[in-house]
């Protein structure tokens, strides 16, 4: 029950945490810090504290794999997410979900290395990076009052992925944990709340810049497959948030400290 609550609560403040950030500093710096391992970071987390830090460093090539799916999720809901419609954000989430299940089946597949996950997770980044690169950035134009509905809304959907993903490990072996614990809990939730309040190009915005942050998912995870089994979770899970900050800093200092968007960067 303990551990329960804490997914929940620790989820409700993610959640709300980046939402906020969307409508005060925009979609595009929102895109980037949802890439950060925070979705990932919680549920490998939670993985070492109820199944062994073993088992959550065991995990670690498949979540890399996952970065394929979570990116499929994110470029097809880009191509349908096409009006502010309620039927656009219903077929963009289908082809999503669709696009994910079909990649993370295909991922399953494999018998990676550390290594190879490594560089396939790297090669997906890079190539996705690319393909959203002529999408426009656009800002959110009015902020819209957060109703207890809107609330409630994206705190139901985030902390039931969670709750299912780190549930399901139990049952499904490290390959299938793996690959759930790359499922794009918060951006999902995310995107659905910017898309349906603010419409479908400021939702795309997000989606644009996800995988910029996604860089930092991979040296998370990377760091953790060694910390967890030397230094436990929970100093293993503070190691892997410093690599992961310096890697964010690095590689995206010019979206999050100043940098001018370009319309179409």
């Amino acid at each position: 029950m303990h551990i329960l609550i804490v997914k929940i609560l620790v989820t409700i403040t993610l959640i709300l945490g980046l939402s906020h950030i969307a409508e005060r500093t925009g979609p595009r710096v929102a895109g980037v810090l949802s890439g950060f391992p925070i979705g990932t970071a919680l549920v490998l987390f939670f993985y070492g504290i109820e199944l062994g830090p073993r088992f959550a460093a065991s995990t670690v090539p498949y979540n890399l794999l996952g970065h394929v799916s979570a990116q499929s999720f994110a470029y097809l809901y880009f191509l349908r997410a096409r009006s502010g419609a309620p039927s656009s954000v219903i077929h963009a989430s289908l082809a999503a979900l669709t696009g994910y299940a079909l990649a993370a089946s295909l991922m399953s597949s494999l018998e990676p290395s550390l290594l190879s996950s490594a560089c396939i997770s790297f090669a997906s980044i890079a190539l996705f990076s690319l393909l959203f690169r002529r999408a426009p950035n656009i800002p959110i134009e009015r902020k819209v009052r957060c109703t207890r509905g809107m609330i409630l809304m994206r705190l139901l959907l985030s902390t039931t992925i969670v709750l299912l993903v780190t549930g399901l490990a139990h049952s499904v072996g490290p390959r299938w944990a793996g690959l759930f614990s790359a499922f794009p809990l918060v951006v999902f939730p995310l995107v659905l709340l910017i898309h349906v309040h603010h419409g479908h190009s400021q939702a795309r915005t997000v989606l644009k810049n996800f995988p910029r942050g996604l860089w930092t998912v991979l040296a998370y995870s990377v760091t953790v497959s060694f910390t967890y089994g030397h230094l436990g979770v929970y100093l293993g899970t503070a190691v892997g948030y410093m690599v992961a900050a310096g890697v964010m800093l690095a590689v995206n200092h010019r979206v999050l400290f100043g940098g001018t968007p370009a319309k179409a960067s």
